[in-house]
């Protein structure tokens, strides 16, 4: 049965909060709104939730707010989401204070406010929520809202992945991959990329291709371990995590956050690409057996498998929201490229885009860069007639 603690990761990446459906002695309303929630009758949840949120419940508070952030049950309101977040997150709950984060680092529904979005995730964090926890460290790498440490950054990526953050796992590889307020450490870099790997992040698994051979670690460094001791004192103490659960892919600033497995460290960080470099990028991602080729068949398999990593309601029907995970509210040109996409592969412009639209999609796409019609397109066919939305 699909949990509603399986789809609060509107903050990021993407972690949710199991502790939304284990209380026991939760109200009637709410636990009735949560049963519809499971059944897929959103209207239902949404006027159970109204009613116990009414009392003051935090959990239906919040519930309602997701509704009114997803659009699921009621019309999208970012307004009415950031309402409910906000009498939620007044009581304390982790998962309304990273959801309420999130829209103040994007300015949806409330003035953008970075500094206050890194004072909610901060709070979310120290309660253990790993979303809040991955968030909150890329706003330290990038200084966004807070002052750039990447030492912070480390221990906050190590908060996440210690707690199971799927995301936190890749982006901590990373981080000693470059040796970023850690020492470099190939070996940890191999182990928490192997993690992530394990656990279903993809981009994990190409940089586990990439790197060079070597050993890995049999086990995480210790937390002082390094220059990572001043790291974990700037972070603060942070509560276990209770029951979490993870989500396929989130990176800060990702509405219904999500962000996706390839929204990484490096790449979020740096400059905006060209349009031939991220091209490029994208058939090296696609090219599933490295021959150099891409055929229809491995890209169209491929962009499936991503496409149901995406689907937190398991309906088959992709949002733009689930389908731009990765989006950074600080790069408008990302954001404008993913929602154009979006908009083309949806054919009957209802708003949500399915598997056999993205089938019909790249079969399209690839039939064109096929130039020489012998169904392997190379990078130079590629490249030829790659748009910008790449």
């Amino acid at each position: 049965m699909k949990r509603l603690a399986s789809v609060i990761g509107l903050c990021l990446g993407l972690a949710f909060a199991a502790v939304l459906v284990s209380a026991g002695n939760a109200r009637a309303d709410y636990q009735a709104g949560l049963a519809a929630f499971d059944a897929g009758d959103y209207a239902k949840a949404a006027q159970e939730w109204q009613a116990a949120a009414n009392t003051g419940d935090a959990r239906a508070e919040h519930g309602l707010g997701l509704l009114y952030d997803l659009g699921k049950g009621v019309p999208a309101d970012p307004q009415q989401a950031a309402k409910w977040y906000t009498l939620a997150a007044a009581q304390g709950l982790p998962a309304a204070e990273s959801n309420l984060a999130l829209m103040y680092a994007q300015g949806r529904g409330v003035d953008k406010d970075l500094v206050k979005a890194a004072q909610l995730w901060t709070d979310s964090g120290k309660a253990g929520y790993s979303t809040a926890q991955f968030n909150l460290a890329l706003m330290y790498y990038r200084g966004d809202g807070v002052a750039k440490s990447y030492a912070t950054a480390a221990a906050w990526f190590r908060k996440a992945a210690e707690s199971g953050s799927v995301d936190g796992q890749y982006a901590l590889g990373e981080i000693y991959r470059l040796g970023r307020g850690v020492d470099k450490d190939l070996s940890q870099a191999r182990y928490w990329f192997a993690m992530a790997a394990k656990n279903g992040n993809i981009a994990a698994l190409d940089r586990l291709n990439e790197m060079p051979p070597g050993n890995v670690a049999s086990a995480p460094a210790a937390t002082g371990a390094g220059t990572a001791a001043s790291a974990t004192a700037a972070a603060g103490t942070t509560a276990a995590a209770t029951g979490n659960s993870t989500a396929a892919a989130t990176a800060i600033l990702t509405p219904a956050t999500k962000v996706t497995s390839t929204s990484t460290v490096s790449s979020s960080t740096t400059a905006e690409q060209s349009g031939a470099s991220r091209a490029k990028r994208w058939f090296l991602q696609n090219d599933r057996n490295h021959d150099g080729y891409l055929t229809a068949d491995e890209v169209i398999a491929y962009q499936l498998k991503l496409l149901k990593r995406m689907d937190q309601f398991n309906d088959g029907n992709i949002s733009p929201q689930e389908y731009c995970q990765g989006d950074d509210p600080d790069m408008a040109a990302y954001i404008a490229r993913c929602h154009r996409q979006f908009a083309t592969i949806d054919s009957n412009g209802d708003g949500y885009i399915t598997a056999q639209e993205v089938t019909e999609y790249y079969q399209l796409l690839l039939q064109t860069a096929d130039l020489h019609k012998d169904g392997k397109i190379t990078l130079d066919e590629w490249l030829a007639v790659a748009g910008d939305d790449f």
